[in-house]
């Protein structure tokens, strides 16, 4: 009998992770998780039950602790922009560095039903709507709150963030 796709809600979802954590990545876990990060529109979606679908939300979900337990081991981070090739593929051939789309900011709000307070800093710069995507991604890095930043010393030695 071949299975056939269904949604399911995040409480199904956690109930049914136990029995997929074999081989699963190190970012993996129950996707109710994220709803303590801040992440409540969770609650509201119907997500599909593949396993492809909770490895590929936590993965999303998992950005920003992947990305801070990477500074603390001391690898360099680039933030590309509007590039889906070429320089995240050549920043992944370096030893020791990572790359994440700094631009990928822009669903914080709607995931997090517009609690980050991202979009209201962006307001307060002078950045309105007719900025969108980017005013999250300005209130992200205004705020410091959601990508590692540079030690003091990196960016006295001209922006080398290794």
């Amino acid at each position: 009998m071949k299975s056939t796709v269904q949604c399911i809600t995040l409480d199904e979802w956690d109930r049914r992770h136990a029995a997929l954590r074999a081989g699963e990545p190190s970012y993996s876990g129950p996707l109710g998780r994220h709803v303590a990060d801040g992440n409540s529109r969770l609650l509201k979606l119907r997500i599909d039950n593949s396993p492809a679908a909770l490895r590929l939300w936590n993965f999303l979900l998992s950005e920003e602790e992947r990305l801070h337990e990477a500074r603390k081991q001391g690898k360099r981070l680039v933030g590309t922009m509007k590039d889906l090739g070429t320089v995240p593929v050549m920043a992944y051939s370096l030893d020791d560095t990572v790359a994440f789309y700094a631009d990928g900011a822009w669903w914080l709000p709607c995931l997090m039903e517009n609690r980050t307070g991202m979009l209201e800093l962006a307001d307060q710069l002078g950045i309105d709507d007719s900025f969108c995507p980017v005013r999250a991604m300005l209130g992200a890095f205004v705020s410091k709150a959601h990508f590692p930043l540079a030690r003091p010393r990196d960016v006295q030695r001209g922006g080398d963030l290794r």
